[in-house]
């Protein structure tokens, strides 16, 4: 509801609004995941002083809502200072996170809004996929956020080792009185990493999904929308839908370029929002060779956004 100006206005006028920013801070990561090679990316990454300017123009530019994700962002040291900028402007924040550093890190996130931990299901599954431990440090930052008042929601990444765990994931969630965002794991992540044993196919992925659609009648810890579900379903040749990534939403890269999606990360803005502004960044953005929504977030912005 509070978008729904922005959205008509950038619907009827044509304007690009970055309502809604992902913003991968790093890809430095202090996990090594089954599913995901980005900690191996290389490249620069802002300086704080570079990061808070950018926050500056996204705000002048429109922007409510930014995601903080990686790699890991609680790597960095300068992520309360980030949050402390965005309140200064009302921007609502979150971050995507692992788990690990929250304890270290808590007070640091003070004016932190939302956030999304990585729960792959049992600890002897959570653990292999995502580490030794990890499992722990989850329940431990659940634990520690809600009690500083954060927003929590939980994000599992659907695959052949936790798939069919889904009743436990949802039972862990509903015992923890949070609600669990499911999604497929997707080749994006990997930067040439063999994951085709832990890929779901399109048969198992549809049986997934009608599952899920069918859990989500009872179970009140399902967060996806029974309209995410069905067009998941689809995957991984879905039907087309209309994207607003570029429009009403984008992602920003460690070096502060700017792009649609996780699925469109080689289709980069030709420059950085630093040296050429949010609009000029925008306008250089041209979707290319889409396949479909892959992560959650952005399918469900696309579905919601697209409503007005």
């Amino acid at each position: 509801a509070k978008v729904a100006p922005q959205v008509l206005w950038s619907l009827f006028s044509g304007r690009r609004i970055p309502l809604i920013v992902g913003w991968n801070l790093t890809y430095r990561c202090d996990r090594k995941c089954l599913f995901c090679g980005l900690s191996a990316a290389v490249g620069e990454e802002l300086r704080t002083e570079q990061a808070l300017t950018i926050i500056d123009r996204l705000a002048d530019a429109g922007t409510r809502v930014i995601v903080f994700s990686g790699g890991e962002p609680l790597i960095r040291d300068d992520l309360g200072d980030l949050l402390v900028r965005c309140k200064t402007y009302g921007i609502t924040t979150g971050i995507t996170t692992n788990g690990d550093l929250v304890s270290r890190k808590i007070d640091q996130l003070r004016f932190l809004d939302n956030m999304k931990l990585s729960f792959e299901g049992p600890k002897i599954v959570h653990d292999r996929l995502r580490g030794e431990g990890s499992y722990d440090e989850v329940m431990n930052a659940c634990e520690i956020a809600k009690s500083r008042g954060i927003s929590v929601l939980l994000n599992s990444t659907l695959n052949r080792l936790n798939v069919s765990y889904i009743e436990q994931i949802l039972q862990t969630a509903e015992t923890l009185n949070l609600k669990v965002k499911f999604q497929p794991i997707s080749s994006a992540h990997t930067l040439g990493r063999d994951i085709s044993d832990l890929l779901l196919d399109g048969k198992e992925m549809a049986e997934t999904m009608e599952k899920l659609r069918k859990l989500r009648k009872t179970s009140r810890a399902v967060a996806n929308t029974d309209a995410g579900l069905a067009y998941m379903a689809g995957w991984p040749h879905p039907e087309p839908l209309p994207c607003l990534g570029g429009r009403l939403f984008l992602r920003l890269d460690p070096e502060g370029r700017s792009y649609f999606c996780t699925m469109q990360r080689n289709n980069f803005s030709t420059d950085t929002i630093l040296n050429v502004g949010v609009a000029r960044a925008m306008e250089g953005l041209q979707q290319e060779n889409c396949d479909g929504c892959w992560c959650t977030s952005t399918l469900e912005l696309n579905l919601f956004l697209s409503k007005g």
